[in-house]
């Protein structure tokens, strides 16, 4: 990610969503790693419209021209795992995560 020499030799990191999902699978069936991503600090992406009214287990990663989000929303009776990785222009990427956040969250309030 931070390594400009192994990147001139095209090496690079990349993921996917079904990566992330693994990965976040697998944190949630942490206590410890649940109730860390249950207290992200960093609230301006996939919850930003609904923060606090619902509970969201999630974790954020930016880079310049990259904003991503990937979490669970969890409502009274069902959950939703939400993996945005999007690419671009960091402004419009972050209104993005906005919108397909509180579209997840309009959409499964009542559940």
């Amino acid at each position: 990610m931070y390594d400009s020499e192994a990147r001139e030799r095209g090496l690079d990191n990349f993921t996917s969503a079904r990566d992330t999902l693994k990965v976040l699978e697998n944190l949630y069936c942490d206590e410890t790693a649940l109730f860390i991503l249950k207290n992200q600090l960093c609230n301006s992406k996939i919850p930003l419209y609904f923060f606090r009214k619902v509970e969201v287990a999630h974790k954020t990663g930016d880079l310049t021209n990259i904003e991503h989000d990937a979490g669970r929303i969890f409502f009274k009776n069902s959950f939703v795992d939400l993996i945005i990785l999007a690419e671009g222009e960091n402004k419009e990427a972050v209104l993005l995560n906005n919108r397909l956040g509180e579209c997840i969250y309009e959409n499964f309030k009542s559940c």
